[in-house]
């Protein structure tokens, strides 16, 4: 099952955050390090430990912050309707390992909402997500805003004592951040043989048009969250603008069909 949400940025967060000393970037470790496997999996407190569309929400709008890409503000992830029915999509999403695509215009805050659901979700659990992008500098971004948004709950919250994240750089590209429970989230580019592996909890991919074959990177990240027989699996969500990209004008109506039909 699929399903479409249509609601009719870009900058160099590295730079702001080596700035403000919010990441630890060290050099990438090797790619296949293990999860860690001491320590408490969930580093949230109540309530927003919680595994549910509450839970998700209210740590969306009670403790996340982003950074205003026009403005270059750090501003509170705001609590609006459109984002509100978007964590609802995504929590019900991962709960049945259904693909998720959003359909965007820009500057309403569906990327970093997204980002901020991914990070409750790594918090929750010990888990591994991939975030794929057209480029490896554009899908470093993206890893870099979910150190950006750790980084504010832990400066925000110094009683939960929460240990920094570790954030793997190579040539000032952000591949890796990896969370004090072991969770961690990598990126991709936009080759869609390139998004290999397994047991992955979840992929995201952004800008789904720009890419060559969208349909084929759909297809390709349901099958590295695919679970073992008998279980859901992770799921696979993908953000898009309006784009005249051929391949994504024949997926789109499917998609729209199997999530209003």
């Amino acid at each position: 099952m699929s399903r479409l949400l249509d609601s009719s940025t870009r900058t160099r967060l590295e730079t702001v955050a080596k700035r403000r000393k919010i990441v630890h970037a060290v050099e990438e470790p090797p790619p296949d390090e293990e999860l860690a496997q001491e320590g408490p999996s969930c580093i949230w407190p109540e309530p927003y430990n919680h595994d549910s569309k509450a839970g998700l929400k209210m740590f969306l709008f009670d403790l996340c912050w982003t950074l205003n890409d026009a403005e270059k503000q750090i501003q509170q992830l705001p609590a609006l309707p459109h984002l509100e029915a978007y964590a609802d999509a995504w929590w019900e999403c991962r709960q049945t390992g259904s693909t998720l695509i959003v359909e965007k215009s820009r500057r309403i805050v569906i990327s970093w909402c997204d980002r901020a659901c991914m990070l409750w979700a790594m918090g929750l659990q010990r888990e591994r997500r991939i975030i794929a992008g057209i480029t490896k500098q554009k899908a470093g971004l993206h890893v870099d805003r979910l150190a950006f948004v750790y980084e504010q709950i832990r400066k925000r919250n110094p009683d939960w004592n929460l240990a920094l994240a570790r954030v793997y750089q190579s040539q000032d590209v952000t591949g890796l951040i990896i969370l004090p429970n072991g969770s961690k989230c990598e990126r991709t580019e936009q080759d869609h043989t390139k998004l290999q592996g397994e047991g992955y909890a979840g992929v995201t991919i952004e800008e789904l048009p720009l890419f060559r074959r969208p349909d084929k990177m759909i297809a390709q990240g349901g099958f590295i969250v695919q679970g073992s027989a008998g279980s859901i699996g992770g799921n696979v969500v993908a953000i898009a603008n309006a784009n005249p990209n051929p391949y994504w004008q024949e997926l789109k109506p499917k998609v729209k069909e199997q999530f209003y039909g």
